[in-house]
Order: C-alpha cells, then structure tokens, then sequence
C-alpha cells in the first residue's frame, strides 16, 4: 500500500516517531510523510531522506490542508497517489477527517487534545501503555507492541561480541533532548565516575544546554549531535554502556 505519513512533530530522519513507523513499515508498504517539521537543510518540498519523499507544511494547520490538497493535485508536478493517511496525533487526523481522506491515528505520547482524541477514537490505535489515566478509559481500546527493526543492529551485535572493555567504559546517552530525558543529570553522573567516558546523541529543545554542559565537563563527556536512523548503528559501534 501507499501510505502517507502525517505528523506535526516528526522530524524525519532523526525522531524516534521516524524511527519505529520507518522500521515496522517500509518492507512491506510505500510511504511518502508530509511533517510540520524539518531538519536543518531539507525543508525543500520533495525532499528525500532515507528513500523516502517528504513534504513539509511548516507547523501550521491550514498550511498542512493545502499540502495534502497539492499532493492529491493531479496537476502539480510532486502528486501522487495514496490509499490512506497515518496520522501520529489527533490534529493531524482532524484535517483529514474533515477533508474526507482515509486515515488511521497512531498514538504514542498523550493526546494533544483530549476531545479531539475522542472524536478520532474509532481509527485509533496505541503504541503506548503506561499512561493510566481515568480520561484515556473512553478512548484507548487497541494497543500493539512498540519495537524497532533489529536487523539493522546486527553488525553492531556482532561488534560489541568482541569489543574489549579494556580501560575506560564509553557510555552512550541516545534520547531526545527535553527535561523529560533529563539529559544534564547524564552528563554530571559521567562525571562523577574516573573511568566513564560520555557521549549524546540527540536533538531537541535542551540540545544547546548539552552542548554547554558538555564543554565544561574537563572532556568526560562529548555531545555528538543528531544522526539519522540508519546511521545510529555505526554510532553505536564503540560504546560500551
């Protein structure tokens, strides 16, 4: 099937919401993604990253409608066809329940707006299960496993299987960057340890805070930056922890 992916919060490439729809679909299904939100470089419209055509509308709902409206657009160079919308959050489903397009919400943080989730309940599905809150008892029924693909570890499995742990241990931190992962609390406990080494990779809203607290760490502790989905195996290859 084609499948057009439509997130206000993707980042493609980089965001774990990328990551898992990428990894439990792209065998077996054809996906365009449609983001509010881009890389750094890429907010060209028919940009592709990873093999895969993105469109960005900006972080703004009407702008969204018109790009779904100029992606169906028979006359517009970019068009292409489609069997239905998956949706990553209930402002994203809205749009196209009120366009008439087929499309399916998929749910892994809280609602954005709860009454909104309630009118999208029927073509929603969770990948989330430890939010126990009463408000969700109306809405959350069906809710699947969240995984990734670990085939694209093997070569990093097979590595680590004979990496020596000889002298200091590299310990990775790979999240994205808000208070929620608390990433300053990783960077003081490395240094706290004589024989860790730290390392971040990410991207987010605390990711300039990394930077600095990095650079003050007296070199326990580096921040890395952002790297695409593909490329997080080969960042991996040398840690430790």
């Amino acid at each position: 099937m084609k499948i057009l992916v439509v997130s206000f919060d993707m980042i493609p490439g980089r965001s774990g919401a990328w990551t898992t729809t990428c990894d439990l679909l792209e065998r077996d299904h054809e996906l365009y993604f449609l983001c509010g939100r881009a890389p750094i470089g890429t907010e060209e419209l028919g940009t592709v990253i990873e093999g895969h055509k993105i469109w960005y509308f900006g972080y703004d709902p009407t702008r969204c409608k018109k790009a779904i409206e100029l992606i169906k657009d028979k006359n517009n160079e970019l068009q292409f066809d489609f069997d239905f919308a998956l949706c990553l959050g209930d402002r994203e489903s809205m749009i196209c329940a009120e366009m008439g397009i087929p499309f399916m919400t998929r749910y892994h943080t809280l609602p954005f707006d709860i009454n909104l989730a309630r009118r999208v309940k029927e073509n929603a599905f969770w990948t989330i299960e430890n939010h126990d809150l009463p408000e969700l008892n109306d809405i959350r029924d069906d809710v699947i496993p969240h995984c990734i693909d670990p085939e694209r570890y093997t070569e990093c499995y097979k590595h680590h299987l004979e990496l020596s742990w000889d002298g200091d241990i590299n310990a990775v931190l790979l999240a994205t960057l808000n208070w929620v992962e608390d990433p300053i609390t990783f960077v003081q406990a490395v240094k706290s340890c004589k024989n860790v080494i730290g390392y971040v990779i990410g991207d987010g809203v605390m990711a300039d805070e990394v930077a600095r607290a990095t650079e003050v760490s007296r070199g326990r502790c580096f921040y890395v930056g952002s790297r695409n989905r593909k490329d997080i195996p080969n960042a991996l290859m040398n840690m430790h922890v």
